[in-house]
C-alpha cells in the first residue's frame, strides 16, 4: 500500500500506511460497530491531522517551509530551517499543535450545544454525537497530555527548548520522571498503549541525553569561525554569515561562547530585516546577562523605542565604554530623538574617525535645530581636520548665527585663506551681522587678528 501524498493549505501532506494502522489500533473495540470503529478512525486522522497544521502554520509564520508527514507513530511537521528561530519562537511553534487541537476540541464543544435540541433517537443521530463526544474528549484529553514535559512530545520539546541545550540533561532527567508517571495514569486508565508510549519515550531521552555529549570545538577553530562569520557579516554575505553562528551556537560550551554567537545571530537578523527574530535574540542575551547594550541598543532603535536607546547606551558610555560605534549610534539616537545640538556635541569626538559627510550632515542639522553653536563648533573641528575651505565657512556662519562673532570672523578668515570666495558675504544673511566687526574687513581679505 502506498502512501497517500497530497497539499493542503499550500502544505505538502504524506499519510503512511502505518498511520491508519496506528488509528485502527487506537479505536478498535470487541463492543464497537463498523461504523463506530469508522467514526475512530476519522477522529484520529482529523485530530492528527489538525495538530500538526498547527505546528504548520505557526512555523510558516516565521517563514519555514513546513512539510507534514502522518506516520505509525502519530504525526510529524517538520523544514529545513532557513534561519535559527529564537527560542521564543520555537517554543510558540511547539505550542501551535496543541493550541490547534483545544481549538478543534471547543469547535466540538460548540456544535453539540448547537444540535443539542435537535437529537432524535435515530442511530444516525446517535453516531453523529457520539462522533462529536469523542472529537471533543480526544482532543482536550490528548492536548492536555502531550502537553506533559516528557520528550519527544510537544510538552517536552517546550521543557528543552527553555531550559537551552546546556541543560539537555536536566530535560532529559525531568522528562523520565514525567514519562514514567504518565505511563502509570495512563496504565490505570487501561490505555497499554498509551503508557508504552510516554514510559518508553521518558526512558529513551534520558538514555539518549547520557550518551549524547555535546560537540565541541578546539579554541582555535571557534575563533577561526568567529573571524570569518563576522566578515561575512561585514560583507553582507549574510546567509554565509548566519551559518557559521549557528554552528558557533550549537556547539558552545560555555555561557559566553553561547552569548557570542547569539550576538552575531542578532547582528545578523536586523541586517537582514527580521525584526521579529532581533527582538527575541535580544530577549535571550538579556536572559544570558551580560549582553552587549550597542546590540540591545540597536534593537531597540530599530523597533523605534529610541527613550530605551537611549538609556542603555547612556549607561555603557557612563561605563567607560568608548566604541566609536556605540556613540555613533548615540548621535543617530539623538538625532531621530530631535536632539540636533546634543547630537552635534557628540559627534565632535568623532571628527577623528568619522565620514567628513556624516559630521556635516549632523553639524546641518544643528543649523537648522537652534542649535547653531554645537554645529559650529563640529564643523570647526572638522575644518582643523581636512582644511576644507567650505567647513571654515559654514562654521563662520553658524557662529555668527549664534552669536559667538569673534569665532565667526576668525572662521571666516579661515575659509579665505583655504580658498573660499567671500564676494557675496555682506549679503549673506548670518555673516551680515558681522558688518560692525572691527575685524571683519580684515576676515574678508583673509587675515587673522589678534581678537
Amino acid at each position: 500500500m502506498a502512501s497517500l501524498r497530497f497539499r493542503l493549505f499550500g502544505f505538502p501532506v504524506e499519510i503512511q500506511p502505518g498511520f491508519w494502522l496506528l488509528a485502527f489500533i487506537i479505536g478498535f473495540s470487541g463492543d464497537r460497530s463498523a461504523a463506530e470503529l469508522a467514526a475512530w478512525v476519522g477522529i484520529v486522522f482529523v485530530s492528527v491531522l489538525v495538530h500538526e497544521l498547527g505546528h504548520a502554520f505557526a512555523a510558516r509564520a516565521y517563514g519555514e517551509r513546513p512539510v507534514i508527514a502522518l506516520h505509525m507513530m502519530g504525526g510529524l511537521t517538520s523544514w529545513t530551517p532557513t534561519r535559527e528561530l529564537s527560542r521564543r519562537a520555537r517554543i510558540l511553534v511547539t505550542l501551535a499543535g496543541p493550541g490547534a487541537g483545544f481549538a478543534l476540541g471547543a469547535l466540538a464543544f460548540v456544535a453539540l450545544l448547537a444540535l443539542s435540541g435537535q437529537r432524535t433517537d435515530s442511530g444516525q443521530s446517535g453516531l453523529l454525537f457520539g462522533t462529536l463526544r469523542l472529537l471533543l474528549v480526544a482532543n482536550v484529553f490528548w492536548s492536555v497530555i502531550n502537553l506533559m514535559p516528557v520528550l519527544p512530545f510537544d510538552g517536552g520539546q517546550i521543557l528543552a527548548t527553555a531550559l537551552g541545550a546546556e541543560r539537555r540533561k536536566l530535560a532529559a532527567t525531568i522528562s523520565l520522571v514525567f514519562g514514567l508517571i504518565t505511563a502509570a495514569v495512563l496504565l490505570r486508565m487501561g490505555s497499554l498503549l498509551g503508557a508504552l508510549v510516554f514510559g518508553l519515550g521518558g526512558v529513551s531521552s534520558f538514555l539518549a541525553a547520557l550518551r549524547a555529549a555535546p560537540a565541541r570545538l578546539p579554541p582555535h577553530a571557534r575563533r577561526e569561525l568567529l573571524d570569518r562569520a563576522r566578515a561575512q557579516l561585514a560583507a553582507g554575505e549574510l546567509e554565509q554569515a548566519a551559518g557559521y553562528a549557528r554552528v558557533l551556537a550549537q556547539t558552545a560550551d560555555d555561557v559566553d561562547g553561547r552569548r557570542e554567537a547569539l550576538q552575531l545571530l542578532g547582528w545578523i537578523a536586523l541586517e537582514s530585516k527580521q525584526l521579529a527574530d532581533a527582538r527575541a535574540l535580544a530577549r535571550d542575551l538579556e536572559a544570558l546577562g551580560g549582553a552587549d547594550p550597542y546590540l540591545l541598543a540597536a534593537v531597540a532603535l530599530a523597533d523605534e523605542d529610541r527613550a530605551r536607546a537611549r538609556k542603555l547606551l547612556l549607561a555603557a558610555r557612563e561605563r567607560g565604554d568608548a566604541r566609536p560605534e556605540l556613540l555613533s549610534l548615540l548621535v543617530r539616537v539623538e538625532l531621530e530623538s530631535d536632539e540636533p545640538g546634543a547630537a552635534a556635541l557628540l559627534a565632535l569626538e568623532l571628527v577623528d574617525a568619522a565620514d567628513a559627510d556624516e559630521l556635516r550632515a549632523v553639524a546641518a542639522a544643528a543649523f537648522d535645530g537652534d542649535a547653531p553653536l554645537a554645529g559650529a563648533r563640529l564643523l570647526a573641528a572638522l575644518f582643523q581636520r581636512d582644511g576644507e575651505a567650505n567647513d571654515a565657512f559654514a562654521a563662520a556662519r553658524a557662529f555668527a548665527r549664534g552669536g559667538e562673532r569673534d569665532d565667526a570672523v576668525r572662521l571666516l578668515a579661515d575659509a579665505v585663506r583655504a580658498g573660499h570666495d567671500v564676494s557675496h558675504a555682506r549679503q549673506d544673511a548670518d555673516l551680515g551681522t558681522l558688518a560692525e566687526h572691527p575685524d571683519f574687513p580684515s576676515a574678508l581679505a583673509g587675515q587673522r587678528t589678534a581678537t
